[in-house]
């Protein structure tokens, strides 16, 4: 991160560094981010059920 923000009691920004990638040198993104949020907060999908963003082909 560059930097996170807190913009309104419910929105933070988070900044990300460009030259952040995943050891295939895949950037890092605010997908990456939706992904993990979506496996953690226990409603949304598991992780055996929720495809991530770099194989679903978008």
């Amino acid at each position: 991160m560059t930097s996170a923000e807190l913009a309104d009691p419910k929105t933070i920004v988070y900044k990300i560094k460009p030259e952040a990638v995943w050891d295939d040198g895949t950037p890092v993104s605010g997908k990456d981010f939706e992904f993990i949020w979506r496996v953690a907060n226990g409603r949304d999908c598991s992780a055996e059920k929720c495809t991530p963003w770099t194989q679903r082909g978008l």
